[in-house]
């Protein structure tokens, strides 16, 4: 797996699909890339290139502990560096747990989404979704 120097840490990633609109995925809490690389396949499979990787102390990306800014504002700028070493600007977000919120710095996305791994919450949105379609719609 790739691995790039960002802000002087080692960051693990892993690019999916290989045309359309950038799309960056974090997994929520401590968990590594893995949490988030099947949906990553099927937004790839649906035209996108997806962005996976390990934030810094987490999975397989390096260990740093600077002092100064919090981590989820740390997390923020090396995903905009990471996107902005691999020509992926300007990118849409999405996120599980503390990552899917409105991120840091200057750049804004395209957009953002925090991503639900709860089962019931998961169930609740995907009835809510399956509402919402047109009875002609198939939805596996």
């Amino acid at each position: 797996m790739p691995v790039a120097t960002v802000r002087g840490v080692e960051i693990n990633y892993e690019v999916l699909g290989d045309r359309g609109p950038w799309v960056a995925l974090q997994p929520g809490g401590r968990r590594a890339l893995a949490g988030v690389k099947t949906l990553g396949e099927k937004i790839a499979e649906a035209g996108c290139r997806v962005l996976i990787y390990d934030r810094r102390n987490c999975g397989a990306s390096a260990i740093s502990f600077e002092g100064g800014n919090s981590e989820n504002e740390i997390w923020a700028e090396d995903l905009r560096a990471l996107l902005a070493q691999l020509d992926a600007l300007p990118a849409y977000i999405g996120g599980g747990s503390c990552c899917g919120g409105s991120p840091a710095g200057p750049t804004r996305p395209n957009g953002w989404s925090r991503i639900t791994t709860r089962s019931s919450s998961m169930q609740r949105s995907r009835a809510a979704w399956k509402r919402s379609v047109a009875p002609s719609t198939s939805v596996r």
